[in-house]
């Protein structure tokens, strides 16, 4: 949280990344539920109004065991949709995870 109010006292735009990839394919919609307390938190409670973007997770070709493409858009779908019920959409948008060149198997990503 403390990271978050600085960022914000800088002036900073605020992008927050989901770290579990793994556990967040078992349960995307518990996961991103989750998630969402926290962004909720921030902007609605901490006031944080520079909380701008959202991650469903970052490098999601790199996360192990591995995130498929349909486990991946499951968890950002399931983000969207908590957004938008808790009427954050507007202020936080979806950002995609950012990729590695080369994913753990070592193919081309």
């Amino acid at each position: 949280m403390d990271v978050v109010k600085l960022a914000q006292a800088a002036g900073a735009t605020i992008d927050i990344s989901f770290q579990n990839l793994a556990n967040a394919k078992l349960a995307p919609e518990a996961s991103m539920a989750k998630f969402a307390d926290v962004l909720e938190e921030l902007v609605r409670t901490e006031h944080l109004t520079n909380v701008r973007w959202a991650e469903a997770g970052n490098e999601p070709n790199y996360a192990e065991p591995g995130v498929t493409l349909a486990d991946y858009e499951n968890i950002t779908r399931a983000l969207h949709a908590q957004l938008v019920q808790r009427g954050l959409h507007d202020q936080i948008r979806i950002m995609g995870g950012g990729l590695v060149e080369r994913s753990l198997g070592g193919g081309k990503s």
